[in-house]
C-alpha cells in the first residue's frame, strides 16, 4: 500500500501548476539616457561573463572631458619600480636612494597642480627615466663586493645626472626654493651616506688586522 500511496503522490506532485515560483522579468541593463556616447568608457560597461547570473552593478562613467591627461601610465609604471630597487640598495646609496624617491614623490603631487600637465609629464618622464637608471646602477653596486669596489667618490654621475634631470623638473614648475631645501637634504644624505661607509671599511680593517696578527701568532 505504501508503494501506491507514494506513486500516487509523485504524480499529483509532478501535475501540479507551478505556482510557487512566478515568473519575473529581469529588467535589461542599459546606459543612462542622458549620457552621450561619447561621454562613455566601453571597456566599464561590459556585462561580467564570468558570472552569468549576477546582474553588474550600475556604473556611472565618467565624462571623457573631465578626465586629466597625465599622469601618464608611463610614470605609473616606472615610480613604483623605481621603490622597489631602492629598497634593495645598500651602503653607499641608501641615504641618497631613500631621499632621492621622496624628491620623485614631491614632484608626482607638483604635477596636478601644473596648469600644462601634458608638457609637465614629459619633464617628469625624463627625470624619471635618470633616476631609474641611477637607482639600477646603485642597487647593482651594493650588491656587489664592496671592499674591492668602493670608489672615492659617493657623488657617482649617474645620481648627480638624476639630480640635474629632477632639478629642470623644479625649475619648470617655478619651484626653485623647494628645490634649495631637497637639494640641501640630498647633501646631508650624501654625507651620511660616506660617512657610514668609512665606519664599514674600518671595520673591516679592524677584523682583517685581527685575522693576520692571529695567523702570525
Amino acid at each position: 500500500m505504501r508503494p501506491q500511496l507514494k506513486a500516487v503522490l509523485l504524480e499529483q506532485t509532478t501535475s501540479m501548476p507551478n505556482t510557487l515560483l512566478p515568473e519575473t522579468s529581469i529588467p535589461e541593463t542599459s546606459q543612462p539616457e542622458t549620457l552621450t556616447p561619447d561621454q562613455l568608457q566601453p571597456e566599464t560597461l561590459q556585462p561580467d561573463t564570468s558570472q552569468p547570473d549576477v546582474l553588474p552593478p550600475v556604473i556611472t562613467p565618467i565624462p571623457s572631458a573631465a578626465l586629466p591627461d597625465t599622469p601618464s601610465a608611463k610614470i605609473s609604471s616606472l615610480y613604483p619600480d623605481m621603490k622597489r630597487i631602492a629598497t634593495t640598495i645598500r651602503r653607499p646609496y641608501f641615504s641618497q636612494a631613500v631621499t632621492i624617491i621622496r624628491i620623485c614623490e614631491w614632484l608626482i603631487r607638483a604635477l596636478k597642480q601644473q596648469a600644462d600637465q601634458h608638457e609637465a609629464d614629459k619633464i617628469i618622464q625624463i627625470g624619471f627615466q635618470s633616476v631609474h637608471t641611477a637607482l639600477v646602477a646603485a642597487s647593482e653596486f651594493s650588491q656587489s663586493s664592496i671592499v674591492t669596489q668602493v670608489s672615492s667618490h659617493i657623488e657617482s654621475e649617474l645620481f648627480n645626472t638624476a639630480l640635474q634631470s629632477l632639478h629642470t623638473c623644479f625649475i619648470s614648475f617655478k619651484k626653485q626654493d623647494d628645490w634649495a631645501q631637497w637639494e640641501q637634504k640630498m647633501k646631508a644624505a650624501q654625507k651620511r651616506d660616506l660617512e657610514h661607509l668609512m665606519l664599514f671599511l674600518k671595520r673591516i680593517e679592524m677584523v682583517l688586522n685581527s685575522l693576520l696578527s692571529n695567523t702570525e701568532d
